[in-house]
């Protein structure tokens, strides 16, 4: 699944945000919509269940000690 938003309150709030949104008959699904929308970061629409493995970007480990620990 997607990244959660930036501040959405973890993992099961994350799971509860969806649920949310997936449900316009709650009484939270307008707010949370226009939360989602016009949260900085974020892309719309919101797809949860969007993943796209070649947009991960791993850094190098070595690299990232060296810089925290220097030369050894």
């Amino acid at each position: 699944m997607a990244c959660p938003p930036e501040d959405c309150g973890g993992p099961y709030a994350y799971e509860d945000l969806v649920g949310q949104l997936d449900d316009p008959s709650t009484e939270e699904h307008k707010g949370l919509l226009a939360w989602v929308k016009d949260h900085p970061g974020n892309h719309w629409p919101f797809e949860p269940a969007r993943f796209d493995p070649d947009q991960v970007v791993f850094d190098d480990p070595a690299l990232r000690f060296k810089r925290a620990f220097g030369e050894r």
